[in-house]
């Protein structure tokens, strides 16, 4: 027969064994929770780029309305040291940016803001009423399916053409790594340029890596630094005087982008 204390002994081991578990469950479930708030707040941390479209009444000066990926953002250097910035000051109009660091015709970028179909929707351009429209992207479809990308630019320079039948459409291609671009990186560029003149004859086309455009970069070799911003402004002058784009603007002596040929 079991002593008394025997079965105070074995009724203890029971207890214990019981807050064992209950105690294991506890950290389990404060484990998940803690990863759970951590994972939440990390995608929360991340930066998502304002809507283009502002509320408030319809801009009256016919702003320029500049969408694209980070080369527009100014990954690389600031906002205001960005090429869309020294070009509107150049042609005394006031830019408005939706640059999506990433972001493509079909890639959709930074907290999945794009593609650039999407920057149009938001950026509501009949309402803003621009002189002109700049989609700069492509680097970031490098390696897309030629018939996705054919189609993703068609649907936007369509649209662009719908919303604003009588407004200039300029695009900027393709931007590659410093060096030789790659084959991948021509067709891409090819499949752009080609897709977008048939959707519009009209559409202005500047085109970074058949030109050559040269410019400083930070160590990515891909981005511009604020002295390469100044660079990229003065090829994006260069064309845009070149299709008959000028503006009453004047570049600020300690500003002013260098009007370069390509090189």
């Amino acid at each position: 027969m079991p002593t008394t204390l025997t079965r105070a002994t074995a009724g203890l081991r029971a207890t214990r064994r019981r807050v064992a578990v209950v105690a294991g469950v506890a950290v389990a479930a404060a484990i998940a929770v803690t990863l759970l708030v951590v994972g939440t707040l990390t995608s929360a941390a991340e930066p998502a780029p304002p809507p283009l479209a502002a509320p408030g009444p319809p801009p009256s000066d016919h702003p320029i309305v500049v969408l694209g990926a980070s080369i527009s953002a100014g990954t690389g250097s600031t906002p205001q040291q960005a090429w869309p910035v020294l070009v509107g000051r150049c042609l005394g109009r006031r830019v408005l940016v939706g640059a999506v660091p990433g972001a493509g015709y079909v890639a959709t970028g930074r907290g999945e803001r794009g593609p650039v179909v999407r920057l149009l929707r938001e950026a509501d351009l009949p309402r803003l009423d621009p002189s002109f429209v700049v989609l700069q992207a492509g680097h970031n479809d490098i390696g897309t399916s030629p018939r996705t990308l054919e189609a993703a630019v068609t649907t936007a320079v369509t649209t662009v053409g719908r919303e604003l039948p009588h407004t200039r459409l300029v695009l900027i291609t393709v931007f590659a790594h410093v060096g030789v671009p790659t084959a991948q990186a021509r067709a891409t560029d090819a499949t752009i340029v080609a897709a977008a003149r048939r959707a519009d004859p009209r559409v202005v086309v500047l085109d970074p890596l058949t030109e050559g455009w040269s410019f400083p970069r930070v160590g990515d070799g891909l981005h511009p630094t604020p002295a390469g911003q100044r660079v990229l402004a003065g090829h994006v002058l260069t064309d845009l005087a070149r299709a008959g784009v000028t503006g009453p603007g004047t570049c600020p002596q300690e500003s002013a982008p260098p009007r370069l040929t390509p090189s």
